[in-house]
């Protein structure tokens, strides 16, 4: 099962948050001994795209706890794979990209025999792809906003 990264984060997971709490136990139902047992609803991946590194840091601690507890022998799969993000020379440059990477392989993990220590350069293209394309998109509708506010 896919956890989303936005619901691991500090913010998300205080004991003050308990809107976040209710959510959660409307979702799940929990067995310490067992783990998840059921799942009501799938929750919603899309917010963890918009994550800070900060916040992916954050996330990505308890990701590799629950790893080490659910399914220990992946760890080092795991760690691999978050370390490659973590030390990528360009990861500010190219935070986007590296983000909607992690949440592609951890989806793709819960579905397919995906190795996450491995760099899928096919996806990270695809990915790459997609993020100049936005960004293009988002370019041209400012300028267009910025000409038509200019003329007015």
């Amino acid at each position: 099962m896919h956890v989303p990264a936005h619901v691991l984060i500090d913010s998300f997971c205080s004991h003050n948050n308990t809107a976040a709490a209710k959510k959660l136990d409307d979702l799940y139902t929990l067995d310490g001994s067992r783990g998840v047992i059921s799942v009501s609803k799938e929750l919603a991946w899309e917010p963890e795209l918009a994550l800070t590194f900060e916040e992916c840091f954050q996330a990505w601690g308890r990701v590799l706890e629950l790893i080490q507890t659910y399914v220990p022998q992946e760890f080092d799969l795991w760690l691999a794979h978050y370390n490659r993000i973590l030390h990528s020379p360009n990861k500010h440059e190219e935070w986007a990209i590296c983000v909607a990477y992690d949440s592609e392989i951890r989806r793709r993990s819960c579905t397919s025999s995906i190795d996450p220590s491995v760099f899928h350069l096919a996806i990270w293209n695809d990915l790459e792809t997609k993020n100049i394309s936005r960004v293009e998109i988002q370019t041209v509708r400012a300028e267009i906003h910025r000409h038509s506010g200019s003329s007015s």
